[in-house]
């Protein structure tokens, strides 16, 4: 028995056939794709399901973190450039500005990467204090001689600070709080062990200060906020004027969001090379890996076994870079630590994508064990006559 179909059908099969094929095109690539538009006066919103993501798996999310022992404000979820999840709590809303705390630093690396580019900077090995030669500094060693931008970078400046709140607030009520930081003594040679420092971060941004000639808030606006859009901006400073390096910065969520794309995107934003890509690798690189699960670039901190980055700030600050999937999230909160991050990357984010592929492929694989072998018969019986 032969199966003849007209000319026209023939080809309206092979038609619909390469749209199946077409179709699950996006589920096998993982590169970024062309962006269409650019965030930079506000975010397209779409549903999930139509960046390949399931709205119920992002809805479970939501429900897992609403559950948690945390007081969330926040949660935006990104994909392919589009804004497909924006829910806020607590009183909050899209025009609140939030602090981010120790997302600061991903910030101020990124201000480094730029001033680098820009030739304020001859590489990062130029010492700390060689940018503070007018000061009377204490405690003065080899080891505070070694020294460089580097080490403050990778949190590896060996400068003794313990992980102690008191200490913490200590530095923070001193009348000079870049001196407060420069007079303690060192615990270790620079270079040789990771120890979480923000007093650190602080000396970066007496440093941009000094040789860019303008202050981090005004070389961050005209070099990276005005360029991405991020307008609304609140930044805290010390008792003498200088803005905070390593935290102090209010943002909107959906700003964090922004910022988090221009890495997604390696630095560039609407064809402008804002970071350099080479920055934006080196930076999400990891330096130390801290444990099995994460380690510390520039600022950043990564998770390999996710295939990810991200920025952290206390009390539950987050901006999740995820490249393989073209994602970027951004969560808000208050008296959250220790975030089950693999959790939320591996039983939500990532299944949502699983879950829709896995019922697009079905589907897809339905069509076409229907309709390739009609087509290859048709070809068959042609072919005989």
């Amino acid at each position: 028995m032969r199966i003849k179909f007209s000319n026209k059908l023939h080809s309206l099969l092979i038609i619909h056939t390469f749209l199946i094929l077409f179709s699950i095109q996006p589920l096998l690539t993982i590169s970024s794709p062309v962006r269409d538009y650019w965030p930079t006066t506000g975010w397209i919103t779409t549903t999930p399901e139509e960046q390949n993501l399931d709205s119920e798996k992002l809805e479970e999310l939501e429900e897992y973190l609403l559950d948690y022992p945390l007081d969330i404000h926040s949660l935006i979820i990104t994909r392919h450039g589009y804004l497909v999840y924006e829910k806020y709590y607590d009183g909050f809303s899209s025009s609140s500005k939030h602090a981010i705390w120790s997302v600061t630093k991903s910030i101020m690396s990124s201000l480094y990467g730029i001033a680098l580019d820009n030739g304020y900077f001859d590489n990062l090995s130029q010492t700390v204090l060689s940018f503070f030669q007018d000061r009377v500094i204490a405690n003065n060693s080899t080891w505070k001689d070694e020294m460089n931008l580097n080490h403050l970078l990778t949190m590896s400046s060996g400068i003794f600070w313990p992980a102690d709140s008191l200490y913490w607030y200590s530095w923070l009520n001193s009348d000079d709080q870049i001196q407060f930081v420069l007079n303690l003594t060192m615990g270790t040679k620079p270079g040789t062990e990771f120890s979480y420092n923000t007093g650190s971060s602080h000396l970066l941004s007496a440093i941009l200060e000094n040789v860019t000639g303008q202050s981090t808030l005004d070389f961050a606006r005209t070099n990276l906020f005005d360029k991405i859009g991020i307008t609304d901006i609140q930044w805290d400073t010390d008792k003498s004027g200088l803005y905070f390096g390593g935290h102090g910065l209010h943002l909107r969520p959906l700003d964090m969001t922004k910022f988090g794309y221009l890495y997604l995107n390696n630095g560039t934003w609407n064809d402008e090379q804002i970071v350099s890509e080479e920055w934006v690798n080196s930076s999400s690189t990891a330096v130390w890996t801290i444990n099995g699960e994460v380690s510390y670039g520039r600022y950043w901190w990564i998770r390999p076994n996710s295939e990810m980055y991200m920025a952290i700030g206390y009390e539950g600050q987050y901006i999740y870079i995820i490249p393989k999937y073209d994602m970027v999230v951004a969560i808000t909160a208050k008296e959250l630590f220790d975030l089950p991050h693999g959790a939320i990357l591996h039983n939500y984010l990532y299944e949502a994508i699983t879950v829709l592929s896995s019922k697009v492929s079905l589907n897809t694989i339905i069509s076409l064990l229907i309709v390739v072998p009609i087509i290859i018969i048709n070809f068959r019986s042609r072919k005989s006559n």
